[in-house]
């Protein structure tokens, strides 16, 4: 299938599951986060579980960016990259980031219980849920982490380099 007739498919496809789950968002909105649309086209086909193959997508991020903070608070002794960017935090923002976890954890479990209850209701707040608190509160205090984190590895690197054409 050309990959025109297949996304038209999709948006025709969510534009029915947004009505049936009562969404405020649209595919637009959904797709700057999510990328749903890069998972059709990698998939290239729109399936009939359309919503599971959707919040999967949502709940594969949040849980890669759980364990990713996990490490910040509790970083493996064996990684010296995550020991080094876990020395960066004190402990009131390691707490923030233990709040942002059970944020990410509480969405993440959500599509779980969804894969056992069949609740429309609850699947439309799945949703709408992720969305909002990526774009509410997440990504905002996620970006201030990630410069943080940047900036040190970028002085690290500096550091290095400047040791290096000194020899």
């Amino acid at each position: 299938m050309a990959k025109e007739e297949l996304l038209k498919e999709f948006e025709a496809a969510f534009e029915k599951l947004r009505k049936e789950l009562k969404l405020k968002h649209t595919l637009y909105d959904y797709d700057k986060v999510f990328f749903f649309t890069d998972i059709i086209l990698k998939e290239d086909f729109v399936g009939i579980g359309l919503s599971r193959m959707l919040r999967s997508r949502i709940a594969d991020l949040y849980m890669s960016w759980s364990g990713y903070l996990h490490g910040l608070i509790m970083p493996n002794p064996q990684s010296l990259i995550v020991m080094s960017e876990s020395k960066l935090f004190d402990a009131k923002e390691k707490e923030e980031i233990s709040y942002l976890i059970s944020r990410l954890m509480a969405v993440s479990r959500m599509h779980t219980l969804l894969d056992v209850s069949n609740d429309k209701k609850m699947e439309g707040g799945f949703f709408e849920t992720a969305l909002v608190f990526w774009n509410t509160e997440f990504r905002q205090k996620a970006e201030a982490i990630m410069r943080k984190i940047h900036k040190y590895w970028a002085e690290e690197a500096a550091r290095h380099s400047a040791k290096g054409q000194s020899s």
